[in-house]
């Protein structure tokens, strides 16, 4: 699934580097994407981060969610909603256009 992350997009696959890789690109600050908020598009980036860690890294969803102050399972939770959201968009491209 990590063919959705463009390749040399992030240099350095450290969480700190995906981290701030993904607060630059989508503007937000470091304590927002740690924050507690839910609604708008902060959650959205979080769970890029969480499946961007999950796919680049090896570490483990307690270590990826430290980094933003989040527990595994949010972590978890987060990669599984990307993940759902690739194959939903690939089914409907594979399907085609129906008039």
């Amino acid at each position: 699934m990590n063919h959705w992350i463009k390749p040399g997009l992030i240099g350095d696959t450290s969480l700190e580097s995906i981290r701030d890789t993904i607060c630059e690109l989508t503007g937000i600050s470091i304590d927002e994407i740690r924050g507690k908020r839910r609604k708008g598009d902060i959650p959205i980036i979080r769970q890029i981060y969480c499946y961007a860690c999950c796919c680049l890294t090896d570490n483990t969803l307690e270590e990826i969610g430290k980094v933003i102050d989040k527990d595994h399972a949010t972590v978890y939770y987060s990669n599984k909603a990307i993940i759902d959201k690739i194959s939903i968009k690939e089914k409907k491209t594979s399907m085609g256009r129906f008039y």
